[in-house]
C-alpha cells in the first residue's frame, strides 16, 4: 500500500491531465477532420464520376440495346441471310446478321447498315415462303387462253433454266 501511495503523490497529475486533454483534443479535431474529408471527397467522387457515368452510360445503353435487339433477331430467326427484307424503309438482300447490326444490299447495290437497337419496322418478303409475281399486260383483243399458254411456257422456262443453271 506504501508503494501505491507514493506513486500517487509522487505522480505529477497536473501534467498527466493536460497531456491528456490534448490527446483527446487532437483525436477529436483528426475524427472531425476525417468526416468533412469523407465528405468533401463523396462530393467530389459524386461531381468527377456524374459526367463519365453520364457518358459511358449513353453509351453502353446504345451498345447494349443493339446487342439484346440483334439476340432476339438472331433467337427468333426473324431475318436470315439471303432474305429479302425491308428494314426501316429500305429493301434489300440481307447479306450479313450480327448480334449488333445487319447489313443489308439494295436492288441498286448499296450497301446499307442497321444498329438492331435503331430497327424500328422490318418485313421479311422472303421467310419460309416466296413467291415470284409477275405483272403481265394483256391487250383487250388477245385471247386469254393463248396467253394463259404463253405465260406458263415461260414460267416453265425460266424454272427449267434456273434448275440447270443452280
Amino acid at each position: 500500500m506504501e508503494i501505491v501511495q507514493e506513486f500517487i503523490n509522487g505522480f505529477d497529475w497536473h501534467t498527466l491531465i493536460k497531456t491528456g486533454l490534448r490527446v483527446l483534443a487532437i483525436l477529436f479535431f483528426a475524427w472531425i477532420a476525417t468526416r468533412i474529408l469523407k465528405q468533401v471527397l463523396q462530393r467530389l467522387e459524386i461531381i468527377l464520376t456524374e459526367d463519365s457515368n453520364l457518358t459511358v452510360g449513353f453509351g453502353a445503353q446504345n451498345l447494349v440495346r443493339d446487342f439484346i435487339s440483334g439476340f432476339y433477331s438472331i433467337l427468333e430467326n426473324q431475318i436470315r441471310v439471303g432474305d429479302v427484307a425491308i428494314i426501316n424503309g429500305t429493301g434489300g438482300l440481307v447479306e450479313k446478321i450480327n448480334f449488333r447490326t445487319i447489313v443489308q444490299r439494295d436492288l441498286a447495290g448499296v450497301v446499307h447498315i442497321f444498329s438492331n437497337g435503331n430497327i424500328t419496322s422490318m418485313s421479311n418478303a422472303t421467310n419460309e415462303w416466296s413467291a415470284d409475281v409477275f405483272d403481265v399486260g394483256i391487250a383487250y383483243k388477245e385471247s386469254t387462253e393463248r396467253s394463259s399458254r404463253s405465260c406458263a411456257r415461260s414460267a416453265r422456262r425460266s424454272v427449267t433454266t434456273t434448275s440447270s443453271a443452280g
